[in-house]
């Protein structure tokens, strides 16, 4: 009983393992426009407190990046409905880049909750 009731204690202590064990930090999701166009999917991927960020996952392997910034000491939080496509309704969330303003803000959709919420946690593990 004893042996159990540790390993229970174990698994809610500060070093557990992340909470997404299996996501690694790269996949696709939508980012806000820019002046020009509508949502864009691109392959991004997360690396040393990095976001890069690609047109495909095979740009990626090609190293043509199209963007990056910093998520290490970033604001992440989920976003309103509204700022939204209709096809990707909750599962907005921004990033703030430290020292960036409002203007520097990265908007991002993912297809669903359990991924935005993947990508927020391992992001903020970046910190």
């Amino acid at each position: 009983h004893g042996a159990s009731k540790a390993a229970t204690t174990h698994n809610k202590s500060p070093t557990s393992p992340p909470p997404h064990p299996n996501f690694n930090g790269a996949g696709y999701l939508y980012k806000a426009p820019s002046l020009l166009g509508g949502w864009q999917k691109r392959w991004f991927v997360l690396d040393n407190g990095i976001m890069s960020y690609f047109e495909t996952q095979a740009d990626f392997a090609r190293r043509k990046k199209k963007g990056e910034f910093t998520v290490v000491g970033a604001i992440i939080k989920v976003e309103p409905d509204k700022k939204c496509p209709l096809s990707l309704d909750a599962c907005c969330f921004s990033i703030d880049p430290p020292g960036m303003s409002s203007r520097g803000r990265y908007l991002l959709a993912a297809e669903d909750k359990a991924t935005m919420y993947q990508w927020m946690d391992v992001i903020k593990q970046e910190k």
